[in-house]
């Protein structure tokens, strides 16, 4: 049994809180790992990334239910069975416009992932498909109009995603029909369930998934 690793507490140092779940679930060897670093702005980060993840969520809901693939795990709260068919409004062809402006709906297009399995060097929406058009190209007119469109970016994309918006003029629809947010990062855990580093100041963050877009959009909605 691995022991627990106590600290001095300075500017620098983890709060308890923090050091305390890093114990619990057998992750001190971070505790060593952080106090063996100089004292720099390096550090000062590592900290505040440290101390922003919720290990019991991790380990207590997000491990098992992916180890298990059942989403009796889950304990968030949120319940897949509560979702019903929504009355969409209808679109009058003649102006790409709602019939019905009564109804509060929005497009949703995820838009996270990168274009790496495609061999292309880019946003995964930003991808040419046929003789130049992007996915986004093929995406966005269809939608009406005056239905604000949410792209839900991430973290690594999210600057070349919405720069791709603004030299397409964003397709004539203004900066405020479009809502850019970025899907939610969790920390990554190796086979043995070890928190790994991306850096020696970073943890490796994997993005959540497209399961995660309710979590991930702005609240309240725009």
């Amino acid at each position: 049994m691995n022991s627990t690793v106590p600290i001095e507490y300075d500017d620098y140092s983890l709060s308890s809180e923090t050091t305390d779940s890093l114990n619990r679930y057998d992750q001190n060897f971070l505790v060593e790992h952080y106090n063996s670093l100089p004292n720099d702005d390096n550090k000062k980060a590592f900290k505040a990334s440290l101390e922003g993840v919720d290990y019991d969520d991790l380990f207590q809901n997000k491990l098992p239910s992916a180890l298990n693939n059942d989403k009796s795990s889950d304990k968030s709260g949120f319940d897949p069975d509560t979702i019903r068919p929504f009355p969409m409004p209808v679109p009058d062809t003649n102006t790409n416009t709602n019939t019905n402006t009564n109804l509060k709906v929005a497009a949703c297009i995820m838009a996270g992932g990168a274009g790496t399995r495609l061999g292309f060097p880019g946003p995964k929406g930003t991808f040419p498909v046929i003789r130049n058009k992007t996915l986004f190209d093929f995406l966005i007119p269809r939608c009406p109009s005056d239905l604000p469109v949410y792209i839900m970016t991430s973290p690594d994309n999210d600057e070349e995603t919405q720069e791709f918006f603004r030299k397409r003029n964003y397709y004539g629809r203004g900066p405020s029909g479009f809502v850019f947010f970025k899907q939610s990062m969790l920390p990554t855990l190796s086979p043995t369930h070890k928190l790994l580093l991306s850096t020696p100041h970073s943890l490796l963050l994997s993005s959540s998934g497209n399961g995660s877009v309710l979590r991930s959009l702005p609240h309240p909605l725009t």
